[in-house]
Parts: C-alpha cells; structure tokens; sequence
C-alpha cells in the first residue's frame, strides 16, 4: 500500500492571534494551512524536507477520531462510513488517501480529475469489508485514524423521521385567534422549503382545484407544480414520487408539509375570512412551497444537502425544513456541510428537528448555525413533550435555539391515493411537529421584512391599506433578511416561558439547553392588537415602532439570488454549488456591511422608544464548520450613566451591570452565535438613549483576506432591539432626530447640515452676519474699504493691506504697511524665539554631540490658524522648525548641540526671546527671559527615526543621543501662539514620528 510520506501535519502556536496575512505567508513559504485550532495556534501541513521557522512554537496535531451513532458501536463489517478530511489538504494528499482507501479495498471510487483545495471538510465514503471479521474492521478503523489529513470517521446511519395547527399559539400565545392574518401577515409571496418523504399532491392542502367543479380535458385537480400552480412552485421527485403509505416514514411529509404551509383548497378558492377557514391551515398559509421526496421503497436516499439547498435558492426560496436525521449525537459532516452552507448564503436558514430520544439533541440539529426546535405541548403553557431532545451540543453550547407546539398536531392525511382529491386530517406529535410550525413561523418574520413591517431606523414610509379597519399602515422598503436576522428576530420574540421546567431545569428570562430562548409569539414584534386599535382611531399607524434592525449582509439591489448564481457562475471550482460558491470567495461588496476582521467594532447610539419600555437586544452570527473556532462576537450596550451590559452574561434573567470597562476584555467567550441583553425599564430609568456596540475580538482566518465565507476573515451579523424607537422624533420635521438635533426649530423646508441647523440660523464664520446672508464667507461683511459693494475679503480687484498683492493671491490680507513680503503677501519670518537652560547630566558622550528633542504642545490654537518657531541658540546648533503645514497641535523637534566630554558639567548659555503676533501679522506682543525652569526626566536610547536600536553608526559617526521630555506650566503655554507663514526654513529630514522609551 502506497504510504503517504509528501508530508505531515502540526500545530504552529504564537503568543498572539493568527491573521490571514501570516496565513498567506506560510503558503509563499510551501507551508499548508488547514484550519486554527483556537485563535493562536493554526494546524498545517508541510512537506517532510521543509524547516518550519524557529519562531512558531510547534505541538502535535490532534489523532482524528472515530464518531459513532448513539448506539455506540465500532464499525460493523459491510456497513457504510465516511471519511471526512481536513479542509485545504493539498490535492496530492486527498489523492493518496483515497487511493489508500482503494488498496484497502474500502472504497472503489476514484476522486474527480478537476477536484480542487478547498476550505471545507472533504469526506470519503467507504464500506468496511464483508469478508472481515470485527477485529478486522476495528484494525482497518485504526489505521486510517493514524493517518495524517484524516478529520474523523463516522458512522453511516439511516436516517429516520422525527415527530390543530399551532398558528394562534405562536401569534399572540392565545389558543382561538389569529390577529396577525388579519392584517395580511400570513406567507404571501414568501417561499418555504422541505425535505421529507414527499407529499400527497392531490390533497385539499396543496391540489391546484377543489375536484368537484368541471375542469378541461386533460387536466386534474392535483395540477401541475410551477408558477402557477397555487401552492407547490417546485415538486422535486428524482427519487421518488408521491408520500407513499408502506415506505419507509410514509405520511410522514404531507403532515409536515402542511405544517409548514397548508392551505385548505376551498378557503382559498371562497376566499374564506381567516377565522372561519379549515383548522389545518399553516401559519403561513398563503406561502408557496418547494417539496423535495427523499424517500423511495428502500428508504431514506439522501443527496448531497447543498445540492437541496441550491435548488430552494435559485427559486427564492430561504427557509428550509428538516424533520429528519441520523441518530447519533456527533456532529457529522452533514452538520459541517450545513455550517459551511450557511457561512457562504447567508440567505439561508435550516430548521432542523432535534429527535425524540428525551437526550441530547442529534444531528444535524447540532450544526452551530441551524435552528434546533424542541417541542412544547399543543397550548399556550409552559409544558413541553415529554421526550423532547435537547441540549446541550458535544461542543457545550445551548443547542435547543427556540420550541413550538409539537403535540397531538393536527394536519394532513396521506392517503397514497394520486386522484382520491382527500381531505384527511390526522395527529401526530414530535419535534418533527414543532419543526415545520417554527420555520413557518420564520416565513412570517420574513414577510415582516420583505414587506417593511419591521425597519431600520428614520426609513421612509408608504402607506399601506388595511381595508377592513379602514385605514392603514406605515411600511418601510424592505429587503430580504439573512439567516442572522431571521434567527435574532425569532430570539426576539420569544415568550421565556416562566415558571415553566424540563427534566430539572427550570426556566427564567434568559435562554437555556432546554427551551433555547423560548416559544415564538409574534405578537412580540408586531402587537397587532395595538395596531388594530391604533389604526381604527387614527386611521394609520407605524407598526413595530419599537424594535430597530440592522443586518449586514443586506443588499443595496436586495437581489440575493442573481448574487449567488454569479458567484457560482463565475466560480472556478468544481463540484457542488457549495464547493463553487467557497471558490467564488465575497468581500461583502453592494451590501450595507460592516464585516468586521480581529480588533474591529462598530456601535450605534439609539433613542429608546419609552421611559416606560424594557430594552431587548439579540446579535447573530453564522460561525464556521466545527473544529474551526466560533468567531468571538460581543455585544455590549452602555447607558449614559457609564455602565454597560455583556450579551449573555446574566444574573437572575436580567443582563449583570457593569461599570468598569476592564471587565469587558476579561469576559470569556460561550461559542453560542446569538447572544442576548436584557434591561428592565426601572433599571434604565430616565435614560433617553443608548449605545449599541459589537466588538469582534477575534475573528477566524483563512487564504482570502477581506472576504466573508469559509476562506475569509471577516464576519457580517444582524441584531434586532426591542425598546429603541425606530421612526425618532424629529420635531421641525428636518429628517434630522430631535436627539441629534442643534437647531430644534428650523422652519419648515428649509435645506439643513447634519446638525439638523438652516443657513439663516448659522453664523459659520462668526462674523455676526448669518450665512444665507453673509456676502463674504470668513470674513467680516462690514469691511468694504473701496466701497464697491464687494466685500474686501471676496474682492479680486482690491488690496486690503496695500502691500501690492491683491486679494485673490494674497494669503495674509492685513499685513503690517512696509513690511517685507513674498510673492503671496505674507512676511515671510515672523520667528516666535523660544529657549530653555539646562544642565547637562553627568555622563559621558561619544564625539562630542549631544541631541535634544523637544515635544512642543500647541493647545490654545485650532489647526492650521498658528504655529511655533522654536529656535534653539547654542553654539554649533541646527534649527529645525515646523510651520502649519503640520496640522497637528503636538510637534517634536531637536537640536544637535557640540559637547566636549572632558566638561561633563557645563552649563548651557541659552536665551529666551519671543515674539507673539496675532493671526493677521500684527505684533501684540513680546518678551525675553534669560532662563526658564522646567522638569526634564531623561533615558538612553539609540535611533535612527522610528527604529529603535543598540547602536548606530550614521556617516562614520557614531551617535548617542539623549531622550529629553519637558513639561510645559500654564505660563508657557500662552506664548504659543504665532502668525501664518508660506515659507519652511531648513527642515532637513527632522521632523521623525515620535520614538517610543525603550
């Protein structure tokens, strides 16, 4: 059997955090990154002949390991498995294992000629021996878990399904109403997705008619999928046809897929009032539905994940349900696949039943950027089913993300039958309930954005008509969400469940393995009952006036789909859309951003909505596959007062105050991807705003700095707050909030800055004279000497100063009569004579040069008005000076002085005189003072510029040089004033950045 020797894998460590820019330094340097083991260490692949840098600490990479199902066995002899690879391995070592795999006899399959190095997970599948024995099996299982590049090998497992409508429960937690269809949030034009075991087509959910009129020759009530059809826009049956009783799981998909968006033929076709329709109708009802059949006579067969995924998303679709999966509690590398899906669509959200098992959730509702949905009973308490899976993960996080009704749920009927046009309904109970209901759920939320119910803040609003009530609405532009605001959304409205508690753990305001954040109740975001109420007195109303979004993968043309058919279109990768899509890598380029890289955050200051309301804040984020690290996200909320909150740090439900900013740093990360913050109004009190603000301390790496998928290094997030007022008060009606606001009283229609402030009520220049009056910006409008009606400062044909030079060349307008000048009018050295006595420390100086610098602090000016002329008189000295071309108020400059070793203790002879001129060049003031006193503190240090070194031998002159810092006292500081200048004496190459103390 061919070995594989071309190389071998090892954990590099340094004391600080990777960056991509390093990562691409190893590979000009032969040296294969794979994937960072934490922030600081980073596992590699290099060639056996290559020397790894003495300055990366080296450690052993980890053994891979074997991942079973919950039955906890080793390989069986002639049952499946996978091989799953590390990502990025090199081509020729993807080959060599897979031939290895061929030599062994466990696989037949040879890898495709265009396979390319990618940054995800690359999996193997293999098949253990008939003709062996377990000990076989074991050995061969062994052997490949010592071979370099293996992630892990898991078990192959069937999969298996997982178990009236709960549309009211999750409206508004009542058990008979449905507030929100009322206004039109029901689905419409939102296209949700699901895999399962097919669907009864012809059933009064989803047929095309309802069978008992005449129809055209030819046709049928079940019609055919597609853009016309009413309620199934794509049936994908390649595996099978049908929801077939006697297969494997039969019924099990038109159940769920009524769950997820029935629609009773006859409602629709009356079009029935929403109190009065069919009990099995979805929440969604009015969605259109993409089904996919995964199941045929020999049972579960399913494709690749993103192949299904691709499919929804070129036909709009971003919500997906799963009510199926394998039965072990690992995470696969179909929960990899799934993390990696979402990390590069971030248009997509996967719902995923958790099992039935009352244990530990199973795959691949484990995938750290999925929806896990437990299950509650069919009523609005706080009980949940009794065999529920829940968390946490392997990996110690919640798991469980939110529960919906899953008990003695009411949908539709499979009957095998493809013409019997049937109505059945039957119950069934089960996470495979609670799923579809919860991503219908989500299709909801989706509407509310799309559609501009829920906004960003100071959106412009359209009035929308809500016929019934006779008034209507004030919806914003909308734009599709990403699954990051998808999942905030739903955290957000989440009932905690109080008082409720599961296998011992009880429930408080915060989210936990057992209820994740809660059930949905929708209400939360849109109450629609003070909506209703508020339309029929006023006629019109902003709904979710309260809550406030922010979504950084939103598109500026919202045209999500066209971007991923481009990205896969242009894409060099071979493959699935998933592979061509890691290929095609996105900087985040036509979206609103930020992405943040390590070090980076951004904040937000909001206005609460009311005094009276608590503040409720969710941040998500799509984390890349397991091993890779979880980004580590903050989010941090401080008051006015100075205090602040951490997402997810707690303290009896409510989110734990701090007031040192010390504390943030030391916060350790939880690895969840949505973090939470809750304040009550009490402790808020009279606060008027607050500061949102996400930090990104350290963000994973990859080969393709500056993007946002599985090979960059920046990350996108959404939040959602509840308690911040969305459409601010802005009282002169300005478009600027009354919070942000100078001028509170602008007239009506007039033109104002970003401060919210007209021209007639500013005065820029301070000249007395507002500026839609002022003739002559910066300058004084009374100042008309040639009384032309042109103000002198604006006046071309007019020499204010009389120095020859007119007004449009001249830069010093009122220069003193006889004075010299140059070519602009300006005098060309007004000096301001600045010196200092010092005694020299008694130490000993090579060739006699001693350097001083000085830090020179101009305080009391605004850039580019003055400047300091410093002067040193010494014998030998050099003069160094900086007019105000600086435009800095902190200056350093330096002197080199003759010094005479043999002398240690001579003092210095140095005089101060000074000059003080104001802005136009006219003295008014002047001084001389033989000695000043001041601290001066010193240390040794040697440099050339910013390098900071032992020695330094420049021109064959060897330098020392003494660090000197002086401080200023307040009567030093008001002779630091001068007059413009347009020339620069000699600065030779003295102005240096400042050094730092070695």
């Amino acid at each position: 059997m061919e070995e594989i020797i071309d190389g071998y894998e090892v954990i590099l460590v340094q004391n600080h955090t990777w960056t991509s820019g390093e990562w691409v330094e190893l590979e000009l340097m032969g040296i294969q990154p794979l994937r960072q083991v934490n922030f600081n260490s980073l596992l590699v692949w290099t060639p056996v002949n290559l020397i790894i840098p003495q300055k990366y600490f080296q450690e052993e990479s980890p053994k891979a390991i074997w991942k079973n199902g919950i039955e906890n066995q080793l390989p069986i002899n002639g049952e499946a498995a996978v091989v799953v690879l590390e990502a990025n391995l090199p081509i020729n070592i993807l080959n060599k294992i897979n031939n290895n795999l061929i030599n062994l006899q466990l696989t037949d399959s040879k890898l495709n000629n265009n396979i390319m190095k990618i940054p995800i997970s690359f999996a193997i599948n293999i098949e253990w021996p008939v003709h062996s024995n377990s000990d076989n099996a074991n050995e061969l299982l062994n052997k490949i878990l010592e071979w370099p590049g293996v992630l892990w090998v898991e078990e192959e497992i069937s999969a298996n399904s997982r178990n009236s409508v709960a549309a009211s429960i999750i409206q508004n937690n009542q058990m008979t109403q449905h507030p929100l269809w009322q206004l039109g949030l029901n689905g419409e034009n939102i296209i949700l997705s699901i895999a399962d075991t097919g669907v009864d087509r012809d059933h009064s959910c989803f047929r095309n008619s309802s069978g008992d009129e005449g129809l055209p020759s030819g046709q049928n009530a079940t019609g055919t999928p597609g853009a016309e059809h009413r309620k199934i826009l794509l049936l994908n049956e390649t595996i099978d046809e049908w929801d077939t009783i006697g297969e494997t799981d039969g019924r099990h998909g038109t159940h769920t897929a009524g769950s997820l968006g029935c629609y009773v033929v006859h409602d629709q076709l009356t079009n029935q009032s929403e109190e009065n329709m069919e009990n099995i109708n979805s929440i969604s009802y009015a969605s259109k539905l993409i089904i996919q059949d995964l199941v045929n006579s020999n049972g579960w067969v399913e494709p690749p994940m993103d192949g299904l995924l691709w499919e929804m998303a070129v036909n709009g679709g971003v919500i997906h349900s799963d009510s199926w999966g394998d039965a072990t509690t690992a995470y696969t590398q179909r929960s990899s696949n799934l993390d990696a899906w979402v990390k590069e669509n971030p248009w997509s959200i996967i719902f995923v039943a958790p099992g039935n098992n009352g244990g530990q959730l199973m795959e691949p509702a484990n995938a750290r950027s999925v929806v896990a949905v437990g299950a509650t009973n069919n009523d609005n308490g706080t009980s949940m089913y009794s065999i529920s899976s829940h968390g946490p993960t392997e990996e110690g996080v919640r798991g469980i993300f939110i529960v919906a009704p899953g008990v003695n749920i009411l949908s539709a009927k499979a009957d095998s039958e493809h013409t019997s046009n049937n109505n059945g309904t039957r119950t069934s109970s089960g996470t495979s309930m609670s799923t579809p209901t919860a991503a219908a759920t989500a299709g909801i939320i989706q509407q509310m954005v799309e559609q501009g119910w829920i906004s960003t803040t100071n959106s412009q609003f359209t009035t929308y008509p809500i016929e019934y009530l006779g008034g209507g609405v004030g919806l914003s532009e909308g734009f599709t969400p990403s699954n990051s605001l998808i999942r905030s959304l739903l955290a957000l409205s989440a009932d905690p469940l109080l008082g409720g508690e599961y296998r011992g753990v009880s429930y408080s305001e915060e989210p936990n393995q057992m209820k994740g954040w809660g059930r949905p109740n929708l209400s939360n975001l849109v109450n629609s009952e003070n909506l209703i109420q508020s339309i029929a007195i006023n006629n019109y109303s902003i709904p979710a006036n309260d809550i406030w979004i922010h979504d950084s993968f939103q598109l500026i043309d919202n045209d999500w789909v066209e971007h991923l058919t481009n990205r896969v279109n242009e894409s060099g990768g071979s493959g699935g859309p998933l592979n061509k899509l890691v290929n095609a890598p996105w900087d985040g380029n036509d979206s609103v951003g930020p992405f943040l890289s390590t070090g980076q955050n951004v904040s937000w200051v909001l206005e609460r909505s009311s005094i009276e309301d608590d503040l409720e804040v969710r941040l998500s984020w799509n984390a890349k596959p397991s091993p890779l690290p979880v980004d580590d996200l903050q989010l941090i909320v401080k008051f006015p007062n100075g205090s602040f909150v951490i997402g997810d740090k707690y303290r009896d439900g409510e989110s734990e105050i701090y007031v040192d900013d010390s504390y943030i740093d030391l916060i350790s990360q939880n690895n969840e991807t949505t973090l939470g913050v809750r304040v009550s109004a009490e402790i808020l009190g009279l606060a008027e705003w607050v500061q949102i603000e996400v930090r990104a301390r350290n963000i994973t790496i990859g080969g393709s700095p500056n993007s946002v998928g599985m090979n960059g290094d920046k990350v996108g997030f959404a939040i959602a707050a509840k308690g911040i007022r969305t459409n601010r008060i802005d009282s002169d009606g300005d478009n600027i909030p009354d919070m942000d606001d100078v001028c509170l009283q602008t007239q009506f229609n007039q033109s104002v800055d970003e401060n919210g402030c007209a021209d007639y009520e500013k005065d820029s220049d301070e000249d007395g004279v507002t500026d839609d009056l002022d003739l002559c910006e910066g300058w004084n409008d009374s100042i008309d000497r040639d009384e032309d009606g042109i103000i002198d400062g604006c006046d071309d044909d007019y020499d204010t100063d009389g120095d020859g030079i007119y007004n449009n060349v001249d830069l010093c307008q009122n220069t003193p009569l006889n004075d010299s000048i140059n070519e602009v009018g300006c005098y060309p050295n007004y000096p301001l004579w600045v010196a200092w006595k010092f005694n020299s420390p008694i130490v000993h100086y090579q060739d006699n040069i001693l350097l001083i610098r000085f830090l020179v602090v101009d305080y009391d000016e605004p850039e580019n008005e003055s400047m300091v002329w410093v002067n040193i008189t010494s014998k030998g000295s050099t003069i160094f000076l900086c007019n105000d071309e600086c435009n800095v108020d902190i200056v350093l400059l330096w002197n080199i002085f003759d010094y005479n070793s043999e002398k240690n203790n001579r003092n210095y002879s140095i005089s101060l005189e000074w000059v003080e001129y104001d802005i136009d060049g006219y003295q008014i003031n002047s001084g001389k003072e033989n000695s000043k006193e001041m601290n001066i503190e010193y240390n040794w240090i040697i440099t050339k510029q910013d390098e900071i070194i032992s020695e330094r031998n420049i021109n064959g002159v060897w330098f020392s040089i003494l660090l000197i810092s002086i401080v200023f006292g307040a009567a030093i500081a008001q002779i630091w004033r001068g007059a413009k200048k347009d020339e620069v004496w000699n600065m030779d190459a003295a102005l240096y950045p400042f050094f730092e103390e070695e």
